[in-house]
């Protein structure tokens, strides 16, 4: 997932916030997969959360991804008149890639040793990051690309429309964005890894980074209380009578979880300790290998 550039201060409540959404999936990911049916008291109770925490770990990436990146944006913008867009598709691709190409070539060495199983269109798919538009079609060495994917194809399409737009209507399509995503999010039946619903995260993201008294708003807000609410929400919230609801507003509730958390000492001092910053700097690289060691058994 993104991480800071040095042309950007680090930002360690963010920092912490991508420690705990990574531990958030392997979490997720070794409940269900690994350790669910070992028959210990509890443990298939505490299963039934690993969808949720696992989608709203991967929307606060989202979230904090379509932040830093627009704040970079307009910081390069501020210094340079206008971003260099050749330079951002190199550091993307340099950030992104090298990584994911190791992670995906280890893959098919333990295929062709015959550990695991990885078909060659799931790989194809993985490597040009398409695997958000068939899912259930990427085997599970490679499906977690999905959120690549989404980021990728965001960040495709933002740039350009960030140099071709105005500086005082940026916030004002990103809003239109959002809600056209949310509308298609709504209109359509919902899915696992819903696509309209990631892109508005970002979005809304991104949106913040252009809207100074957006974000001061948000931040005046916070509150201990409502914190600790929109936590349950998104995690609680899907097994209730308004899980559709808090689907839907999920960008807000995460920009709320993300922002608000700047003013609430408790939440500040746990997520910029120093082993969670730790977890946050390796986040990316954690997300990448999880998904081999937390396979269901019969895979390997």
């Amino acid at each position: 997932m993104t991480t800071a550039t040095t042309t950007m201060p680090r930002d360690n409540l963010l920092d912490g916030f991508r420690g705990v959404a990574a531990c958030g999936v392997v979490f997720s990911h070794a409940l269900a997969y690994r350790f669910v049916n070992l028959g210990i008291p509890g443990l298939h109770t505490i299963g039934r959360f690993a969808d949720p925490v696992s989608e709203v770990s991967v929307q606060i990436f989202f979230v904090i991804s379509g932040y830093i990146i627009t704040t970079l944006l307009l910081k390069e913008e501020g210094r340079d008149g206008r971003p260099n867009l050749a330079a951002f598709y190199a550091r993307r691709i340099c950030r992104i890639l090298p990584p994911f190409l190791v992670l995906v070539a280890i893959v098919w060495l333990l295929d062709r040793a015959g550990l695991v199983r990885l078909s060659a269109m799931s790989a194809l798919q993985a490597v040009t990051f398409t695997c958000n538009t068939s899912l259930p079609d990427c085997d599970w060495w490679v499906a977690h690309s999905w959120s690549l994917a989404v980021e990728e194809q965001f960040y495709l399409v933002w740039p350009l429309l960030f140099i071709l737009t105005p500086p005082q209507w940026r916030a004002g399509l990103l809003v239109v964005i959002v809600g056209v995503l949310l509308g298609v999010f709504i209109a359509r039946p919902p899915t696992f890894h819903a696509n309209a619903l990631s892109f508005a995260c970002i979005a809304t993201g991104a949106f913040l980074a252009t809207n100074g008294r957006a974000m001061a708003r948000l931040e005046k807000a916070s509150h201990p209380i409502g914190w600790a609410i929109v936590v349950v929400l998104l995690i609680v919230g899907p097994f209730t009578g308004i899980a559709r609801i808090v689907a839907t507003t999920t960008p807000f509730l995460i920009a709320y979880l993300v922002f608000a958390a700047r003013r609430i000492l408790i939440v500040h001092r746990a997520l910029t300790s120093r082993p969670v910053l730790i977890m946050g700097a390796g986040s990316y690289s954690l997300y990448l290998w999880q998904q081999v060691f937390f396979a269901r058994q019969d895979l390997y």
